[in-house]
């Protein structure tokens, strides 16, 4: 079988759906199996880092996975006929979107979130208009769709309607995502300028993270916390961040915030494992991967108890009200209480044990399988 892969999203940074990219092929090629990937990646592409074997052939998108809407008709126009050229049985989506005119080539897309439809409010409103034609259209033309929970297959069913060609594979976490030892914490202390316990949050600095409530959960949570502990935001400006920038500068929290931006993949592990707790109080996730990369670096986790994380972090956190800051600051107190830490650090260990990249790997094979052979 030979499979089409559009793993334009994994740049020399990338985050969210470039790291389901880049753990997906890692996986793969580890697998045992009779297959050959053809990747279409842009030039500073990290899957070259992965010393990939003759299995995988990699050929240069002359637009990436943001240019819209030129590098979305360029995927309409140009893709299917790639794929016939290269005498692919499969192609691959793995972010929101496929060519959608007809082709001999069986197509799969992976499915994120709904955001555009359940959330529009926290993303451009024109890209959250052309979000629900793109998905709607993508959802209705493949062969097989994946979505990433069971929360995403159920807002699927919800908005667009019952899709019958629909299959829950979920993520996993990185191993690269352990107990990093004292001295690697220590490096990345003295990095961002963190000098005493800290809470973290991970991920794009956009409005459904619900950063401005967690600013003001912090405040009411410091007050109460002994020792004292700093709050550690680690990720990058998004869009529509101006209400989370004015919280920023109200002057209330003097050097008790630290914003790092974008974190290295070297770094992202000693900063979760020299953490206090967790703190994830998003509006809506369609997976929630920073929840499992906490847990498997032995950090308690507070997080929203809505969507898919629930889903993802079963009995192993303290879920929260993301509406409500006092019910994040209790969260948050809950989770520094040292018995009830141990606790959650425990139960997140044996947490993590249920998501492996190798079991989505093979999943999602079984789903091009399908898909080639219209299976249900």
């Amino acid at each position: 079988m030979r499979i089409l892969l559009d793993a334009r999203t994994v740049g020399r940074e990338y985050s969210g759906v470039g790291n389901y990219v880049f753990e997906l092929v890692r996986a793969f090629s580890e697998l045992d199996a009779d297959v050959a990937f053809d990747l279409l990646v842009t030039k500073e592409s990290r899957l070259r880092d992965l010393g990939l074997d003759a299995r995988f052939a990699f050929h240069a998108a002359p637009f990436s996975h943001e240019s819209h809407p030129l590098g979305d008709l360029w995927e309409h126009a140009v893709f299917p006929r790639m794929a016939n050229r290269l005498g692919s049985d499969v192609l691959h989506g793995p972010a929101f979107l496929i060519p959608t005119r007809a082709t001999r080539v069986a197509k799969v897309v992976t499915i994120h979130d709904l955001v555009a439809f359940t959330h529009p409010d926290t993303i451009p409103r024109k890209y959250a208009i052309y979000m629900r034609w793109l998905i709607r259209r993508a959802v209705l033309h493949a062969e097989r769709v994946i979505a990433i929970s069971e929360s995403v297959r159920r807002n699927i069913e919800r908005t667009i309607g019952l899709q019958e060609h629909v299959d829950v594979i979920l993520s996993a976490v990185s191993s690269r995502f352990s107990v990093q030892p004292a001295h690697e914490i220590e490096r990345v202390r003295v990095r961002y300028g963190i000098q005493g316990r800290y809470l973290l949050f991970v991920g794009n600095l956009e409005p459904r993270k619900n950063l401005p409530g967690l600013l003001r959960a912090f405040r009411l949570a410091r007050s109460k916390a002994e020792p004292p502990v700093q709050l550690v935001i680690a990720g990058k400006l998004a869009w529509l961040s101006t209400p989370l920038l004015r919280e920023l500068d109200s002057g209330n929290l003097p050097g008790d915030v630290i914003t790092t931006g974008y974190v290295a993949e070297d770094d992202l592990a000693a900063l979760y494992s020299g953490a206090a707790a967790f703190v994830f109080p998003t509006f809506w996730e369609g997976f929630g991967l920073p929840v499992l990369e906490a847990m498997a670096c032995g950090v308690p986790v507070v997080a929203s108890r809505v969507a898919s994380i629930p889903e993802v972090a079963g009995d192993a956190a303290v879920l929260v009200d993301p509406y409500a800051e006092e019910s994040i600051a209790a969260g948050i107190l809950d989770a520094l209480d040292p018995v009830r830490s141990r606790e959650l650090v425990r139960r997140g260990h044996e947490r993590v044990r249920e998501f492996r990249w190798e079991t989505t790997a093979q999943r999602t094979l079984d789903a091009y399988a399908r898909a080639r052979t219209g299976r249900p």
